[in-house]
Order: C-alpha cells, then structure tokens, then sequence
C-alpha cells in the first residue's frame, strides 16, 4: 500500500556541516534539506535513528584522508558531518 505525500504528516530533514580541517572554519554553510516523508512521528524518528546507525552518516568523512593528503597537495582538507532531524509537516 502506497501513500500519497500530501497524507504523510512528518517529515525527515537533513543538514550537512562541512569546515576546513586544520584553520576549522566553515567551508559550506547548508540549510535544512528534506530527505524523506513519514505517515507518523514515531517512524520518522526510527528513520532518524536508522541514518545516525548508517556508516556513512556516522562517523566524520574527511576528504581527502589524512593517509592521502600529501598525493593532492592542491586539495585543501575538509571534515563533513551530517545531521538529521524529524519534524511535523505544515499543512
């Protein structure tokens, strides 16, 4: 059974934080994003809690590695965090 959008009362969004690695300023400055619409809250937070568990939303990507910096000197190093939160939609 499908839902249309316009039923579904919650909704997931998503933030990505993105900073240089060693002056630790902003690289990117990001705004709530959707990521996806859920029938009730208590689905949205299990969705929530299933990103946080997911590995890539986890942990803080680093770009390029710290084993990889020398090979792209050209490459200044960012750190990028994601984090999501579950809201009641406005109808």
């Amino acid at each position: 059974m499908t839902y249309d959008r316009s039923s579904k009362l919650f909704e997931v969004l998503i933030i990505r934080y993105s900073w240089y690695k060693y002056s630790r300023t902003i690289s990117s400055q990001s705004k709530w994003g959707h990521y996806g619409y859920y029938k009730t809250m208590e689905s949205a937070l299990h969705a929530c809690r299933d990103l946080r568990r997911n590995t890539f939303h986890r942990r803080a990507n680093e770009f390029p590695g710290a084993d990889r910096e020398k090979d792209y000197p050209n490459i200044i190093p960012r750190i990028t965090i994601y984090r999501f939160k579950a809201i009641k939609r406005n109808s």
